[in-house]
């Protein structure tokens, strides 16, 4: 669980203006999500002070920027997605680890495209593989 802390004021933090006020439970990734975000806005408003509030600018910005974040996350996922599918039926040359806990590269048709928690893995020689450990894609010509 994460704290999620209200304070009065943009400016800053101090042991003055602080206090926890919630907890958040964070995704797998350890990221906070729009519900978060919403909380902790909401508790800014209900925290600040009355005699210099803060302006809806800001908020709107702070929105704009969390939904931009979300949008480039979002099309990342859609990106390695792609990526991993369209690997399927190629060959490519994999890092593993051996026995010993050396490395050594595994060469193989990608088998199929696997999903889990957000990370797309691919199958290859009867192994799932997550895409960051391909270090190469073999095309047809040099795979003869």
């Amino acid at each position: 669980m994460a704290n999620i802390y209200a304070y009065n004021g943009i400016s800053g933090l101090s042991s003055a203006n602080v206090k926890t006020v919630g907890s958040a439970s964070r995704s797998s990734d350890g990221s906070l999500g729009m519900d978060d975000f919403m909380r902790l806005l909401i508790t800014q408003l209900t925290n600040q002070d009355p005699m210099s509030p803060i302006e809806d600018t800001q908020f709107i910005a702070q929105m704009a920027q969390f939904n931009a974040l979300k949008i480039a996350q979002t099309q990342a996922e859609i990106s390695l997605t792609t990526q991993g599918i369209s690997l399927v039926g190629k060959e490519v040359i994999v890092s593993d680890y051996d026995n010993n806990g050396g490395t050594e590269s595994v060469r193989g048709v990608v088998e199929s495209v696997r999903f889990f928690s957000g990370e797309c893995r691919v199958v290859v020689n009867g192994k799932e593989y997550p895409l960051s450990r391909i270090m190469e894609v073999v095309s047809r010509a040099s795979a003869e």
